[in-house]
This record gives structure tokens, sequence and C-alpha cells, in this order.
């Protein structure tokens, strides 16, 4: 495993615009993120590649974000 979020959220302006974000990423793994527009697609990608932060979500799991390793991560500004 090379990338792991777990009940993950992202708070932008006092607001929640993720929430309950469970992702992983394997080694040697090639991902796409699609779906429609507003769906938090370019907040995810934010997320993952360290521009935004984690916050702790409300549930009682903990939240916590993980990278192993020296994983490639390529974005594109919209």
């Amino acid at each position: 495993m090379q990338l792991k979020i777990q009940n993950g959220a992202v708070d932008l302006s006092g607001e929640r615009i993720l929430s309950s974000v469970n992702f992983e990423v394997n080694d040697s793994s090639r991902i796409a993120v699609v779906g429609r527009n507003g769906c938090g697609k370019t907040t995810l990608l934010k997320l993952i590649s360290g521009e935004y932060d984690i916050v702790k979500s409300e549930s009682e799991t903990d939240s916590f974000f993980t990278v192993s390793g020296k994983p490639k991560i390529g974005t594109l500004s919209q």
C-alpha cells in the first residue's frame, strides 16, 4: 500500500466539502477519478497531493492519511 485515507474529511471556508473519505491506492496502481461536476473530484485530488489537509470526521473512528514510499502524483490544474 502506498497511499491510504481513512475516515477523512475536508473543510473549506468553514463548510464540510467531503466527509467519510476512505481511499486506498496500492503499489503500481494507476487510478482515474470520474464523476459529475461538483461531486468533489478536484477536492479529493488536492487532498491526496497535499494541497488540502485532512480534518477529523465526526465519527469516533480515527481519521488519518498515510503515504509510504515515494508515489508519483501528477495533477493538472483546471
